[in-house]
């Protein structure tokens, strides 16, 4: 009896520094990742739940597996949807960072193609065709979001990457295969590096060369890894 108390007692020990570890474990950052503490914030979300403010815009997650999820909604007239990305720990997630007004703000998630409501929000309504949707409400107008791209009123769209001290900045889009001399920025008199594109409507990932040095947009916590683990910052065109 004292031998089986004895190796109980062993093992309980075993698995309590074994949780810790992985506890541990869990909330660091790799290597890899160092630098980008700020933005990965997102990446890294575990909880999830209905959209909710956040310092840096409304956040959207979504923590079934599935292979593709999409959102769409109010908040940009239901005329696109756009793709979550899955985070370090299976989460999808969306940040959006546009301006918003106040008011409520019917939205959907389409899981796999499939149209659903989101299984985690308790604001429920119905629309004029009496279907039910999901919906989260704006207290009042957010005016402070700044974020890639700006909307020209000629169709086109402007990147812009902050850095003064840069010799070179090229603009690298999945698009065009991330080719990195295909677009070159310009540097403004403010310090502020520009390129203006035309884009078609829908989702893209791109990378700011900053002489020669990939980086991801320091604007942008959208932040999605490839197959081969480069991090990439994305963006919906609407």
């Amino acid at each position: 009896m004292f031998n089986l108390k004895y190796i109980f007692f062993i093992l309980c020990i075993f698995a309590f520094f074994g949780c810790s570890e992985k506890e541990v474990t869990f909330l660091e950052f790799s290597d890899e990742d160092k630098g980008y503490e700020r933005l990965l914030k997102y990446y890294y979300v575990q909880e999830v739940g209905p959209p909710k403010m956040v310092a840096d815009g409304i956040l959207f997650t979504f923590g079934e597996d599935y292979g593709i999820v999409e959102l769409s909604g109010d908040f940009i007239d239901w005329q696109y949807s756009i793709p979550l990305i899955k985070g370090r720990y299976g989460v999808y997630y969306y940040l959006y960072q546009n301006p918003i007004k106040a008011g409520r703000y019917p939205y959907k998630y389409r899981v796999d193609g499939l149209w659903i409501n989101d299984p985690l929000q308790t604001n429920m309504m119905f629309d004029s065709q009496n279907q039910e949707l999901s919906y989260f409400t704006i207290d009042e107008d957010i005016e402070y979001y700044r974020s890639n791209p700006l909307y020209n009123d000629d169709g086109t769209l402007t990147f812009f990457y902050e850095n003064e001290h840069a010799l070179e900045v090229n603009f690298a889009l999945n698009k065009y295969g991330f080719d990195t001399d295909r677009y070159r920025m310009e540097k403004g008199d403010d310090n502020i590096w520009r390129i203006t594109v035309s884009l078609m409507p829908g989702p893209y990932y791109y990378n700011f060369i900053v002489d020669g040095q990939w980086e991801v947009d320091p604007m942008n916590y959208n932040i999605a890894t490839s197959d081969k683990d480069v991090k990439h910052s994305f963006v919906t065109i609407r």
